[in-house]
This record gives C-alpha cells, sequence and structure tokens, in this order.
C-alpha cells in the first residue's frame, strides 16, 4: 500500500520553495535524493511539536559540517526550516515523519502522516 508523501524543495541560490506530492517512501525519498546530509524527525503531540528538535538542528549542524563543510550553527537550520516545517505540517494532519535531506545547492524535506495504532484489542502478556 502506498503513502503519499508532501516534498517541499529549497533552492538555496534563489530562496524558492517548490512543493509536489509523492509515492515515494522514506528510504526512497533519501536514496534517491543524491548525496548530503538528513535527519529523520516525528511529530508529537498530535502533530503540533517535533520531537526533541534542538537535537535534530545540532545533527544538521554537525554532519553538514562534517560531510560537506557546511560553517552554519544550529540556529540557521532552525531559521531556515521553521516555515518549511509550518507550511508542510498544515498539510498534514495528526503525526508526522518529516526526513529532511541538506544537499550542496538545495534542501529538501519530506512528509509523511504516521497511521495511529489499529483500535482493535491487544493483549500483552506480562
Amino acid at each position: 500500500m502506498s503513502t503519499k508523501s508532501l516534498i517541499l524543495d529549497y533552492d538555496f541560490a534563489s530562496g524558492k520553495t517548490c512543493e509536489h506530492e509523492s509515492d515515494q517512501s522514506a528510504k526512497e525519498f533519501m536514496l534517491l535524493g543524491g548525496s548530503g546530509v538528513y535527519t529523520g524527525m516525528r511529530t508529537v503531540n498530535n502533530g503540533r511539536r517535533v520531537f526533541l528538535f534542538d537535537d535534530h538542528l545540532q545533527r544538521l549542524s554537525n554532519s553538514h559540517r562534517q560531510v560537506l563543510g557546511g560553517t552554519h550553527a544550529p540556529q540557521y537550520w532552525r531559521t531556515l526550516l521553521m516555515p518549511l516545517l509550518k507550511r508542510g505540517l498544515s498539510s498534514v494532519r495528526g503525526e508526522s515523519k518529516i526526513t529532511v535531506l541538506v544537499g550542496r545547492e538545495c534542501l529538501r524535506v519530506q512528509f509523511v502522516a504516521l497511521h495511529g495504532p489499529s483500535s482493535a484489542n491487544c493483549w500483552v502478556r506480562l
């Protein structure tokens, strides 16, 4: 079963963002996205917060510096990502998996809705 995802592409040179839907899984998104650094995030609180967001910003900053020779601090990534995250999350209901891929020329963000647990009963033996 294929789940639609929303992808936002931000071009560093022009500052423009393009938006499109895709059938790519998060794995396909990363494998086909080219070389760069990535982080995978998820939302909590019914999609209103990104879990451990500051840790993801620090990871992006460190990885970008080590892999691509970048010089940006976590605050740069926060300023860049916040409008993109708000835009993407406004299109996805409930919890989401968010994959951020940063290359030399662009930043790509994929949003995939996470499905909640089944309403069927589940028994766990302790």
